[in-house]
């Protein structure tokens, strides 16, 4: 994981050119976890899906690079969604409209 995205920080930083004051506040609490070995897939989809809900699976995907610089498939997200009921929810699919099933925490 790049530096400064277990504390949810946005912007790439720099291992040698960033400085003290580059660093955002804190917006995640995944740094516990990332502190201690613990983060998992699940819990990057869960923080996503936290500040941003109704996203498709391709949409994610584009958080996912953003945010934690995790490139993933299709495949790979959709399986950890539909593994984990329990904690996600999706919409009905509306082929009529062209509406891709969207996402979000339940």
């Amino acid at each position: 994981m790049p530096i400064g995205f277990e504390y949810g920080f946005r912007p790439r930083l720099h291992v040698v050119k960033t400085k003290a004051e580059d660093w955002e506040t804190p917006s995640s609490g995944c740094s516990q976890a990332v502190r201690n070995g613990g983060l998992k897939r699940i819990d990057m989809i869960a923080a996503v899906l936290k500040r941003h809900r109704g996203l498709s699976v391709r949409e994610l995907i584009a958080a996912f690079d953003k945010e934690f610089g995790w490139k993933s498939t299709e495949s790979s997200v959709t399986a950890h969604l539909y593994t984990n009921q329990n904690r996600f929810v999706h919409t009905k699919p509306d082929r009529a409209a062209k509406r891709p099933v969207t996402w979000s925490l339940k």
